[in-house]
């Protein structure tokens, strides 16, 4: 008997509303590129809908696939973007957080 097990990476992009840490999950994809980044931002800060629709910052880590555009669309919607130091200790709580939904 054979069996193949294929692990799949995926990317998403989530939203932590810090306050209650209400993680919501925005999209996810196996090819994370400026494109789909600047779709993410228009559907975060979409309004009626969008989960960033009453908030006023979104902070965000250093991650290269947050081209110069993101911030741009983000801000149309009229949410500040603010990107974090480079060390961050104190989100690692929130990080675990969001890594528990990977374990299921």
């Amino acid at each position: 008997m054979l069996s193949l097990e294929i692990m799949l990476t995926t990317s998403r992009f989530n939203t932590i509303h810090l306050e209650s840490r209400k993680v919501d999950i925005a999209g996810i994809t196996d090819h994370p590129n400026e494109q789909w980044m600047q779709q993410m931002a228009r559907n975060a800060t979409m309004e009626g809908c969008g989960v960033l629709r009453r908030c006023r910052y979104l902070l965000h880590d250093r991650d290269t696939k947050y081209s110069a555009a993101f911030p741009t669309t983000i801000e149309t919607g009229h949410v500040r973007t603010l990107a974090l130091p480079v060390r961050s200790p104190k989100l690692e709580c929130l990080r675990r957080e969001v890594g528990a939904i990977d374990q299921g």
